[in-house]
């Protein structure tokens, strides 16, 4: 039980030496209809503008264009933009990451490719784990019970609220 205190005092402290915060961010999250199946996409949308031209609906990232999306007007069922909490940890160099929850998933997104992420409870035991080559990554917890958690990835860490 000491060693588990002991990591946990370890975990807190690391993660407020690194420059953390936590905002609000803009998201959207679009339910559609594609061959027949109803999808969701659900994503940041700081920086994004929606145009509607010509039956298309496209959501355009100007600063990104990779991120840019179009939609059939006619396949779109729903659109909701809404204010969600996220925790961001920030360095002067060029790492970073965010992390939030939203219907029982644990999304990050990073500068670059995430790799290795773990998930701690308050007392330091390991809850989850997963590995993404990508600058995403979703982690399902919706089976932990709320509380905080801490967010690892590399030496970077974070702590969330669920």
């Amino acid at each position: 039980m000491k060693k588990q205190l002991f990591f946990a005092a370890l975990l807190l402290c690391g993660a407020l030496w690194v420059a953390q915060a936590q905002t609000q961010e803009k998201f959207l999250t679009v339910e559609y209809t594609s061959q027949g199946t109803i999808k969701t996409d659900d994503f940041s949308f700081e920086g994004g503008i929606v145009q509607i031209l010509n039956n298309m609906v496209m959501i355009i990232f100007p600063a990104n264009p990779v991120l840019n999306r179009i939609y059939l007007f006619d396949d779109i069922n729903t659109m909701n933009f809404e204010q969600r909490d996220v925790s961001i940890v920030k360095n002067v160099d060029t790492e970073y990451f965010k992390a939030y929850f939203y219907g029982g998933i644990l999304h990050i997104t990073a500068a670059q490719t995430v790799g290795k992420v773990n998930v701690y409870s308050i007392i330091g035991a390991w809850v989850a784990g997963i590995e993404s080559y990508a600058d995403t990554a979703q982690i399902n917890l919706s089976a932990l019970p709320k509380g905080v958690y801490v967010v690892q990835i590399g030496a970077r860490k974070v702590k969330i609220i669920k």
